[in-house]
């Protein structure tokens, strides 16, 4: 987003989708001179603007990371090897968990418990070990490149995620006036954001290693675990903890506000998603891109999916994925029962 206080060379994807967004903008209300009421509401869209900016200003969000000063130990996050670039993926975005959330008493308001994953000898670690291991191996998923499970995390990162698009298509046909339409997108992405805030205050907290550094450990004192120098995930580990999953946080929370918002689980939508391309381990060739699509008959079916992608993926542990759509669930209950509510917030 600081990209976007500096002028910007024309072919940049950024200016790119600035210049498509004024297009948009000018097609929608059309250029000048426009009538009265036309003239209203842009002053009004152009108040609420300022007044949301103003409201934002030093919230946290222009100082996102900090130093990451944790020694490299048995069951700790550290820097994760990426063969493409760059080749070491730094810690990152610790400093969001001080963002101000938007809804949220605060980031921490509902605590996320620590994962039985966290005794490195116990039975529930080498459960998740091994199945991440096994399934969300690059050579595996990359010898299998049009099964279900590779489809699967190729789907979610930049399709499955994408619940505004999610929420266009459920919301599409349901006769929802513009008032109702503005409300369900509002609670969207105050759910999202707040989500979001929270998991990385408690990725934080945990400090979790990532798959990938767990399996090339050389010993981690369970005897049901074997190692492996050379495995790699099927798609890049994000520059943060495993615990909790952040991109099944953002499912749980997508898929509560539109529980809420509709009143049913049994909302069946598809989405279709160009998956781009995927970096193999030599000297297997990269996966070309790859249109996927997906139909989901409830949105708990949706989440789940969420967080078996993380693990075909090979970039979490599995009861990672399901504390974090936990959490997403219960912030976005608290946020619809508390903002924009028609009959004003919750007493509790």
């Amino acid at each position: 987003m600081l990209d976007l206080l500096a002028p910007l060379p024309a072919s940049t994807p950024t200016q790119t989708a600035i210049d498509l967004i004024e297009a948009t903008y000018l097609a929608t209300v059309g250029p000048p001179p426009r009538n009265d009421a036309t003239q209203a509401g842009i002053a009004a869209g152009e108040a609420a603007a300022g007044a949301i900016l103003a409201l934002r200003t030093n919230d946290g969000s222009d100082n996102p990371h900090r130093p990451y000063t944790l020694v490299s130990g048995a069951g700790v996050y550290q820097p994760t090897p990426n063969p493409e670039l760059p080749a070491l993926i730094t810690p990152s975005f610790a400093g969001w968990a001080e963002v101000t959330p938007f809804v949220l008493n605060h980031s921490a308001q509902f605590e996320v418990e620590p994962g039985a994953i966290f005794h490195l000898a116990s039975e529930a670690y080498a459960r998740d070990y091994n199945e991440v291991k096994r399934v969300g191996d690059a050579r595996l998923r990359g010898a299998l490149p049009e099964s279900e499970e590779s489809d699967i995390a190729r789907f979610w990162p930049g399709g499955g995620s994408n619940w505004n698009l999610t929420a266009r298509v459920i919301a599409s046909g349901r006769g929802l006036n513009q008032w109702e339409h503005a409300r369900l997108f509002a609670l969207l992405h105050l759910g999202q954001a707040d989500a979001l805030i929270a998991n990385q205050t408690w990725k934080y907290t945990y400090n979790f290693w990532r798959p990938i550094t767990a399996i090339r450990w050389p010993d981690d004192g369970n005897a049901a675990t074997e190692s492996d120098a050379s495995w790699r995930p099927f798609l890049v580990t994000p520059p943060y903890p495993d615990y909790p999953c952040a991109l099944p946080t953002s499912a749980g929370a997508g898929a509560e506000v539109l529980r809420q918002f509709f009143g049913t689980d049994d909302i069946t939508f598809t989405r279709t998603f160009a998956a781009p391309p995927v970096a193999l381990p030599a000297p297997m060739t990269a996966l070309p891109a790859r249109t996927i699509t997906r139909t989901f008959h409830s949105l708990t079916a949706a989440v789940h999916e969420a967080q078996s992608a993380r693990v075909y993926g090979g970039m979490h542990f599995r009861e990672g994925c399901g504390a974090g759509a936990r959490q997403g669930t219960q912030i976005a209950r608290f946020i619809v029962g508390h903002a924009l509510r028609p009959d004003g917030p919750k007493q509790e």
